[in-house]
């Protein structure tokens, strides 16, 4: 009975502090504004994240290198406008309280600054992971790690959700997720279709 009494205390006191930072963050800003922010910014990121794809034809080659330039410009923007809310909220707090503003600023910095920053490391983390399909070989490219995998060594390959796994005829396998190289979904299902046509028949 303690124990359930201290977890739902827990989880109200959680939802309290969660309303006095939409509150607080309403209050100086706006709830429309802010709605209208939050729209924008999830729409901008999933767009930019999953849409906007890579590939690349040189010359014999086909290049999956993506462009991270518009995702971490979009979430620049987002960081750059989470610290000027919580400069808003500070300067706002004599009309909400010292309390509520604390919330609405911790809760801004977690959700507009810490997470956007967060996202940006791991992007330009891997900014130079890419993969190059040739007529004999892919290469793949991870964290300055290559690895070269030869078309006669492959037996097949299968692909679930972006984490592709290639068997190869000595029966050992090697998987790798493509999220990591940066590649969204546009780009993980051209790099399917270029496998199946060009490269591999798809188990």
């Amino acid at each position: 009975m303690g124990e359930t009494t201290k977890a739902t205390g827990g989880a109200l006191s959680g939802l309290g502090t969660i309303g006095f930072g939409i509150y607080g963050i309403g209050e100086t800003h706006g709830y429309l504004n802010t709605t209208i922010f939050i729209i924008i910014a999830i729409t901008g990121i999933y767009f930019t994240s999953q849409y906007l794809g890579s590939r690349k034809l040189r010359d014999a080659e086909i290049v999956y290198n993506p462009n991270e330039f518009f995702l971490v410009t979009f979430l620049c923007f987002v960081s750059i406008v989470g610290i000027y809310s919580c400069y808003s909220i500070y300067n706002n707090e004599k009309n909400i309280g010292e309390s509520v503003a604390n919330y609405a600023i911790a809760m801004v910095v977690a959700i507009c600054v810490i997470a956007p920053c967060y996202f940006t490391y791991d992007i330009i983390k891997n900014r130079k992971d890419k993969i190059i399909l040739r007529n004999t070989e892919i290469e793949i490219t991870d964290n300055g790690t290559k690895l070269i995998l030869q078309h006669e060594n492959i037996l097949h390959f299968t692909l679930d959700g972006r984490k592709i796994t290639f068997t190869f005829k000595d029966k050992t396998n090697n998987s790798i997720d493509l999220s990591e190289l940066n590649l969204n979904t546009k780009d993980t299902r051209k790099l399917d279709a270029d496998l199946q046509k060009y490269i591999l028949k798809k188990d």
